[in-house]
């Protein structure tokens, strides 16, 4: 079954491929060019270092983000192609080269004082049951939507340090931070990170939220697993969610192959061949200036819902920087939205408590189609930071594109 999702997922990628240099974008965006240098960087040689030899390059059976080198000794190196960052991973009792290539940053094993500032590296963590390897946390108890970050917290075993823009230095310092974990926020606050290298506290960048390919971002549990000593438990665990995925995708063995072929003779369609019968949709919030905020089109987030089954609406608006969120006017939102099957309302900073409310921030959704239906969701503020359960997200979907829309676990009806 792992084979018809491959068809699947090839097929989508040929079509963003195909998508970016046919569509020229709406609503002032432009489509993002392909960075070549990335593509360059997954197939550059490794890089030499002294005292060590070079074995081999893990094969990630998702990913496009990372590459993991494994060495001489134990030592591995793990990759990041977007910011052409490398980090040595140091074993246990080893000892670094003394002479190493520029940009690459030592990571000596056992890591058990981590700054979490990526929150949604908490799952994964969780996952390989590594979470006692974190000591400080970004966001405060009442932010976490993971028990076990909770659980910590409330026992001590994890401390609020600031968040990610504003470290509490002097915490980190006194309890001996050995590694701080950031998502690419840090990158508008690069002072932050150079004050925490200034303090001998090495930064490892996670550009998870890079992938387009959902389970893309799953796969970064065995970057996860390497840094906390638990890679076979990684295997393990990676290994579950595509079975997972296989599961929800053998319903539509057929039209997955139907897909694969459809895609190569429609290379400007976005959706999903197989499921376009099912309905279209639109995932969005209203910022305070009563913008609505949608996904860039080659997101993971709208990916997922395509293998759900849904088809979005936004499909030929991409962003020209690789940004996630994209910003539009209600009526540019209104005219591609109108007709969607489904609304569904972003919850990142809560969860939309009734339909009454959209109304209320602008009438125009009075005559949008979902709305006279009563096809109005929601996600829980939950879903960014499980990133282990991205293949329960895609289930959703499913059951909702089916008309089944019960027993949800990230999107609930709004009334």
């Amino acid at each position: 079954m792992i084979e018809k999702y491959r068809i699947v997922k090839a097929g989508l990628l040929g079509v963003i491929l195909a998508a970016l240099m046919v569509f020229s974008g709406g609503c002032g965006m432009q489509t993002a060019p392909m960075k070549e240098s990335r593509t360059q960087a997954q197939a550059a040689p490794a890089p030499e270092i002294p005292g060590i030899s070079f074995i081999k390059a893990e094969e990630n059976q998702y990913s496009e983000e990372f590459r993991i080198l494994d060495y001489t000794d134990g030592f591995h190196v793990i990759e990041i192609p977007e910011s052409r960052e490398a980090y040595l991973v140091v074993p246990e009792g080893g000892k670094s080269p003394a002479k190493l290539p520029e940009h690459m940053t030592v990571l000596s094993l056992p890591l058990t004082h981590i700054y979490l500032a990526d929150t949604a590296a908490m799952a994964l963590f969780d996952a390989v049951d590594a979470v006692s390897g974190i000591r400080f946390s970004s966001i405060r108890q009442d932010q976490w939507y993971i028990p076990e970050a909770v659980d910590a917290m409330k026992a001590g075993d994890i401390l609020f340090a600031g968040k990610y823009s504003q470290p509490d230095y002097e915490t980190l310092m006194l309890e001996g931070c050995d590694l701080a974990i950031e998502s690419t926020m840090i990158n508008h606050s690069p002072e932050v990170k150079e004050q925490l290298t200034e303090l001998h506290i090495p930064v490892f960048t996670d550009y998870s939220s890079y992938e387009s390919d959902p389970m893309g971002r799953v796969e970064w549990v065995r970057v996860y697993g390497l840094l906390s000593g638990k890679a076979p438990e990684a295997e393990a665990f990676l290994k579950a969610q595509s079975a997972k995925l296989e599961e929800l995708m053998e319903a539509d063995a057929a039209s997955a192959s139907d897909a694969a072929s459809n895609s190569v003779s429609d290379p400007g369609s976005y959706s999903d061949p197989a499921r376009t019968e099912t309905g279209t949709f639109a995932y969005f919030y209203l910022n305070s200036s009563g913008q609505a905020v949608i996904r860039s089109a080659d997101d993971y987030i709208p990916a997922m819902f395509q293998m759900g089954g849904l088809s979005y609406v936004f499909k030929d608006i991409k962003s020209p920087d690789r940004k996630a969120s994209i910003t539009i006017g209600m009526e540019d939102f209104y005219h591609k939205a109108k007709d969607a099957d489904y609304l569904i309302y972003n919850g990142f900073l809560g969860a939309l408590p009734n339909v009454e409310e959209l109304i209320n921030r602008s009438s125009l959704f009075q005559d949008f189609k979902a709305v006279r239906e009563g096809q109005v969701y929601t996600t829980s503020p939950a879903f960014y930071q499980r990133t282990d359960a991205l293949a329960d997200f895609i289930r959703d979907v499913h059951l909702l594109s089916e008309g089944e829309a019960y027993d949800m676990t990230f999107i609930s009806k709004v009334e």
